[in-house]
């Protein structure tokens, strides 16, 4: 009984993890993910790695951790992206359900819907009148 025990209880990290952003270096997301990878390497003391796996609107990467090994070794830095994918693409190479599991909650922030002056719409009720249309 006393060995079963000793061998659950594996410490985490005890290797690099990479974090991989599935957006371009000096966005908004690749500035959240190297923020998090610093603070979690001082704070748990292994390296936490960045990596930017661009393209498709993110579900190029996406792909790349929903086929990593699921060990905690590789992390999806997931934004809006997710929700915005499984709407616009009918074949994804993953699926958000299945092949992926939420960690954290990294951060939030506020987002903004803006037009051209020239657009008929003031309100957003107004703009999904006009998309409807």
């Amino acid at each position: 009984m006393l060995v079963a025990g000793a061998a659950m209880a594996a410490p985490w990290p005890s290797k690099p993890v990479r974090i991989v952003n599935p957006f371009p270096a000096d966005g908004a997301a690749d500035i959240v993910a190297r923020a998090l990878a610093q603070r979690l390497t001082e704070q748990l003391g292994q390296s936490f790695i960045v990596e930017n796996r661009t393209g498709a609107g993110g579900n190029l990467g996406t792909e790349v951790v929903a086929r990593s090994a699921a060990d905690g070794y590789t992390l999806l830095l997931g934004t809006d992206h997710l929700t915005i994918s499984r709407a616009l693409y009918p074949k994804l190479g993953y699926d958000l359900f299945r092949d992926l599991a939420p960690v954290s909650l990294t951060n939030y922030g506020p987002h903004v819907l803006v037009a051209h002056p020239s657009f008929p719409a003031d309100t957003l009720a107004q703009t999904i009148a006009l998309a409807k249309a």
